[in-house]
């Protein structure tokens, strides 16, 4: 016989319900595998002798399993596979479970719950009255799966098994159930208010209520695995003066096991009231972080209160984090004036008078303007916060005429709450204004010349002398200063000082004076950075070809560069002789870097170019004491140079060319082989025909091998010889080996929003890391092999020299919710490696590999400039209006402000939380 029978027995609605009915259990405990622990659930408001009491299971992101019914030691009934380890028992007040020989799969939290049946016999048999069940409810049905079973046959008046909800009357946690029975189901009777009043078992033919009050659940953890200590962090509440609340956010960061203590406090003592407490989400680094909502009384947070946030398991090993009001001091203001300058205004109509006001605290300031005694209107910018409290700036515009009568303008600031009053007066003075320019960029590189500009502003411009001084040394003689220029109701003077690039770029202090006969010397200064001394780079080129072939002359090039000052002296010689006719040289260039460049050349007939003598061109620079000598003649023997594959090559066509080149004067009889290893390959070899360049000859040879084989080490040599009666000519080259890696695999379930509106669902298989290029990958759907609708992408290298790709499995979408296991199979025979990875969907919960990601539901939510990582951490209840910043050693971490709505995630890897 079934435990159905007694659970129908069991079942009655209850008209009213005693408000002082209490299920008390200790919220989580941690054990051992092997260790025993017994489940205790105190009782008050009602009898426990004369009520039948349950047992339920739930293991995280599962439904609900029923463990126990028990009556007395002569009616109860337990559920398969436990009654050997679990033993049900009452004593006074308190209902047990004892648990033996613990085992980690019974890490779970198990709830106690009162049923609402009486007595142990048949008496409450009897179908309860309509009017016994709420008035006015909905009624909801959830349907499931569970077990069923008993220690002893009784007469059974109906079939089926159920349990109720957590949550029903006690305000605990409200877990989904999962319960079925043959031809019945649970339901849910909730008021106009959507809370669950009752949960009641309906079968065909009979209607019956029990398990109206629960426990808030035992959360036990079975782990040999250390118990490891928290980080915590308190956010700084984001509030405005005007909040009668505040929100302090606590972050419960990187612990193990899950059930971990956390409490809230001040020196008064543990807060009890106003906190929320959200799941803890396992992260990558298999450690929990849970967060902790406290919300405050504006008036008790400014009281300067100091609220702590505890985590730990032993109260004497707590992890403790605490917060506390910051109140800015009052701060008076520091004024400073703005008045506009000559040469601003002589390109303006109007002038304005500013007034900086700064380091004041609290935001609370008064700005008056006046001319004379005569206030007027001017404005004032909202305040700013800074780190030295806040900062404004106050404003009058009027015209030029106006603020060049010499009329007094004042600006009074007053901050009542630093006892602050001050004003600062501003008047027109006609001082003269002066300024240097630099030279300019384009005059320094065209004409190698450098020319200073000192602009003079004055009323009077008959009176103002200029003046020069260059390092301390009167320079007033070289400047050219033109007659004075108006515009408005000011005279702009401009002089010009031009001097050598060389000189400039010595790094020189130049200095430009002006005085009248009223006022004291005004002066500018500029000073060029210094350039250092360098020595000249010096290349010596073979004549064109296309000259020595078509023409009598042969034109030898030495180009000089990277020289600074510019003076160079440069010679040629043929063998030991000097040469003095023919020679010639281009205009010394000035180079971005502030150097020098020329070309030399020198022209020799052809023939005597082709006779294999030695030509010289030799380059001194005295500045830097310098002598340079290249040598250049007609080669007659073979040369022979080897190119390594290019690594664009490598990266995308995933091919290695190696590229032989062999230069000669007579490259007819050439003959080119290849060695990889020492042994020779012909295969992959491609040579071409002689290229004729200047009084030289180029022969290239290819050979184009795998990857693998570039990469394996080998060493490469690229051989000529010109004739019979010639040695030889070698060139080698060898690749840093890459050892064998095997590959690294990810399976990524399909996105929200591809099953929410698409018919088909893509699931991708990242495989990356692996050497050499050489996989297998399959698709199986229950151990079924899956052959079609399998595309993928090009085989990538990496930088790291690693390969990459993706490969896809596109299925209907349905065929995706119905919860079948997808499967990706990794082989890699150079590594002798095979990695599979599975998949599933589980009612909108992707579960990887053992790991599950988590696709909550709802209205998007708007959070500010939140970092990406700690989105998964969110709970799907909260969201920010804005961040804080915690400091942890030398790394931020952040964390929400605090707003409900409703959160939306995404279970691919990659993407972020919206």
């Amino acid at each position: 016989m079934g435990i159905a029978p007694y659970l129908f027995l069991f079942l009655s609605c209850l008209a009213g319900v005693r408000s002082d009915v209490v299920l008390t259990q200790v919220a989580s405990a941690v054990k051992k595998p092997g260790e025993s622990y017994r489940l205790t659930c105190e009782t008050r408001g009602f009898d426990l002798s004369s009520n039948s009491m349950h047992w339920v299971k739930q293991v995280s992101g599962k439904g609900l399993e029923w463990l126990v019914w028990y009556y007395s030691e002569s009616y109860k009934y337990y559920a398969p596979g436990i009654q050997d380890r679990f033993t049900a028992s009452k004593r006074s007040n308190n209902f047990y479970l004892q648990m033996n020989k613990l085992k980690v799969e019974d890490t779970a939290t198990y709830y106690c719950a009162r049923d609402t049946a009486r007595g142990s016999g048949a008496g409450p048999l009897q179908k309860p009255s309509e009017s016994a069940c709420p008035q006015g409810a909905e009624r909801r049905v959830v349907e499931g799966r569970g077990d069923r079973s008993q220690n002893r046959s009784e007469p059974s008046a109906a079939d089926g098994t159920g349990v109720s909800e957590p949550g029903a009357r006690s305000g605990g946690p409200s877990p989904l159930a999962s319960v079925d029975g043959r031809g019945s189901h649970l339901a849910e009777i909730t008021g106009g208010d959507g809370s669950v009043k009752l949960l009641y078992w309906v079968s065909r033919e009979t209607e019956q209520c029990a398990l109206d009050y629960w426990g808030k659940g035992t959360s036990l953890t079975v782990t040999s695995e250390v118990e490891s200590l928290p980080s915590v962090f308190i956010a700084p509440p984001c509030h405005r003066e005007s909040d009668q609340v505040i929100s302090l956010l606590c972050l419960v960061k990187d612990y193990q096991p899950e059930s971990i203590i956390q409490k809230w406090s001040t020196a008064s003592g543990d807060i009890t009231n106003g906190i929320k407490k959200y799941p803890a989400v396992l992260g990558q680094n298999a450690k929990y972080t849970m967060s902790s909502l406290l919300r405050v009384p504006a008036a008790d947070w400014k009281s300067n209160n100091i609220y702590y946030c505890k985590a730990g398991y032993k109260s004497t090993e707590f992890v403790t984090a605490s917060t506390k009001p910051i109140f800015a001091e009052t701060q008076s203001p520091k004024l400073m004036p703005l008045v506009p300058s000559p040469e601003v205004l002589s390109n303006q109509t109007t002038a304005i008078l500013g007034c900086v006001i700064s380091g004041f605290s609290p935001d609370k300031i008064q700005v008056t303007w006046k001319k004379g005694k005569s206030e007027q209107v001017g404005t004032l910018l909202p305040s700013m916060k800074t780190d030295g409290g806040f900062e404004t700036v106050a404003y009058l515009t009027l015209s030029v005429d106006e603020w060049t009568s010499e009329q007094e303008y004042s600006c009074e600031v007053t901050h009542k709450p630093s006892s602050f009053s001050e004003k600062i007066v501003m008047r027109y003075q006609g001082e003269l204004f002066v300024s240097i320019q630099n030279p300019s960029i384009q005059e320094i590189w065209i004409n190698k010349t450098a020319t200073l500009v000192c602009t003079v502003i004055s009323a009077d411009p008959k009176k103002v002398h200029i003046s020069w001084e260059v390092n301390g040394e009167d320079k007033s003689d070289a400047a050219v200063t033109q007659q004075p220029r108006r515009k408005g109701f000011q005279n702009t003077i401009i002089s010009r000082l031009q001097t050598s690039v060389e000189e400039w770029s010595s790094g020189m202090e130049y200095m430009c004076s002006a005085q009248d006969h009223l006022s004291s010397p005004v002066s500018a200064w500029t000073k060029s950075t210094k350039v250092e001394t360098k020595p000249p780079v010096a290349r010596l080129l073979p004549p064109p070809y296309e000259e020595a072939k078509h023409r009598n002359v042969a034109t030898l090039e030495c180009v000089v560069s990277g020289f600074y000052p510019d003076h160079i002296d440069v010679t040629w010689k043929k063998g030991h002789s000097l040469i003095s006719s023919n020679t010639s040289r281009t205009q010394t260039a000035l180079e971005q870097d502030g150097t020098f460049s020329a070309s030399h050349f020198l022209t020799v007939s052809s023939q005597e170019w082709k006779t294999g003598s030695i030509f010289s061109c030799t380059v001194s620079h005295p500045s830097s004491n310098t002598s340079i000598t290249k040598e250049a003649r007609n080669l007659q023997e073979l040369s022979i140079f080897l190119q390594n594959p290019s690594t664009e090559e490598i990266w995308i066509n995933k091919s290695a060319t190696l590229v032989c080149l062999v230069v000669g004067a007579d490259l007819s009889q050439v003959q080119i082989y290849w060695q990889v290893s020492g042994r020779e390959k012909m295969k992959g070899n491609v040579t071409q025909q002689p290229r004729e360049e200047g009084t030289q000859s180029t022969v290239i040879s290819q050979f184009q091998t795998s990857v693998e084989e570039w990469y394996s080490g080998a060493v490469y040599t690229c051989s000529t010889q010109g004739s019979s009666s010639s040695s030889p000519v070698s060139a080698q080259t060898q690749s840093t080996k890459v050892e064998i890696k095997g590959p690294e695999v990810r399976l990524l379930p399909p996105t929200h929003d591809d099953t929410k509106s698409r018919i088909t669902a893509t699931l991708e298989c990242v495989v990356s890391g692996f050497y050499p290029d050489l996989i297998n990958v399959t698709w199986e759907k229950d151990s079924s092999l899956i052959s079609s609708n399998t595309p993928t992408t090009r085989t990538a290298l990496e930088q790291v020299g690693t390969f990459s790709a993706s490969h896809f499995l596109t299925v209907r979408t349905d065929e995706w919710k119905k919860g079948s296991v997808f499967s990706c199979i990794v082989s890699h025979p150079p590594s002798n490696t095979s990695i599979s990875r599975e998949v599933k969907n589980m009612q909108g919960t992707a579960m990887t590999n053992g790991y599950t990601h988590h696709l909550p539901s709802g209205n998007p939510g708007e959070a500010a400039d939140v970092p990406k990582w700690i989105l998964p951490l969110i709970p799907s209840a909260i969201l920010g209006y804005c961040t804080a910043t915690l400091i942890s050693g030398n790394k931020p971490f952040y964390a929400l402000g605090i707003l409900e709505k409703n959160w939306v995630g995404r279970g691919r890897e990659g993407q972020e939380g919206s």
